[in-house]
């Protein structure tokens, strides 16, 4: 018992406990509850609304695992006793720690919400209201009560070997088949986890791709806004020369006609006016 109790104040010293309600947390019975679970015992054998009904309303269960022990003037509780006080008119709880060591006038207790709000920790107390202990028994045999428990709940005879090993058989085999389905469940979250990656991959080289269609769609439009320029520029130029062209034609036709005036550019009038009657 001392050793069990010695790891479980070094694990838990300076820690807030919560096993419950969580609308209630960190409570003196949170601390006391996953003590007896620490012990093997079930936490219903004290659990309550308040912690001083776990001595006022100890029920027969609670008996099959508890001593309930009155605190008597003689009375000196021992290692792991759950100790519990009354209520009063500024605590309609009560409280509920776990005794450390103790004397015939005070103990050293290991308690949580003890002042209000507080962690778990190791205090000393005195006796005042405290209504008394529950002391967990000692199973000669070394069978857990609970263990025994369970077997008369499921209707078995613990002195009855074959039952036991078929009890146990199945045991170990609800066992095996929860691993086996942890091992079905990891494989799983790891092959979760390649298809995941495999998604990332092709998601960032679609983003990519995307890219590289906005950056060939802004080319395809620089370039046919380009060829329509060019097109224009082009039309221009044909209606230029075909400007020109006609200009041209106009000017051959003028220099022919000087070409036919020529030879009678060195006659008179008169003689002009002869050589075309005569033409």
């Amino acid at each position: 018992m001392r050793e069990k109790l010695n790891q479980f104040i070094d694990n838990l010293n300076g820690q807030f406990v919560e096993v419950s309600y969580k609308d209630a947390i960190y409570q003196c019975m949170d601390l006391s509850y996953l003590w007896v679970f620490c012990l093997g015992i079930p936490k219903s054998t004290v659990q309550h609304q308040y912690a001083y009904e776990v001595y006022t309303q100890a029920s027969d269960f609670t008996r099959q695992y508890f001593d309930i022990i009155p605190n008597l003037k003689e009375t000196i509780p021992q290692e792991g006793d759950l100790v519990i006080w009354n209520k009063t008119s500024s605590n309609i709880a009560g409280h509920i720690a776990i005794v450390i060591d103790a004397t015939q006038t005070s103990m050293k207790v290991f308690e949580q919400n003890n002042p209000l709000g507080t962690n778990s920790h190791v205090q000393d107390r005195g006796y005042t209201n405290v209504l008394g202990f529950l002391r967990p028994k000692i199973i000669s045999d070394g069978i857990p009560q609970y263990l025994k428990t369970l077997f008369q709940e499921s209707g078995l005879d613990w002195n009855d070997e074959g039952t036991f090993r078929n009890f146990w058989q199945k045991a170990i085999k609800y066992d095996d088949d929860v691993k086996s389905l942890q091992e079905q469940v990891k494989s799983a979250n790891e092959a979760l986890a390649d298809r995941a990656l495999e998604v990332s991959v092709l998601t960032e080289q679609n983003q990519k791709l995307s890219g590289k269609i906005v950056e060939v769609e802004e080319i395809s439009n620089k370039l046919r806004s380009e060829k329509d320029s060019f097109t224009w520029e082009n039309t221009k130029l044909n209606l230029e020369n075909q400007k020109l062209s006609e200009e041209i034609e106009s000017l051959k036709s003028k220099i022919e006609n000087l070409e036919s005036e020529k030879p009678l550019m060195g006659y008179s009038w008169g003689e002009r006016f002869i050589s075309l009657f005569r033409k």
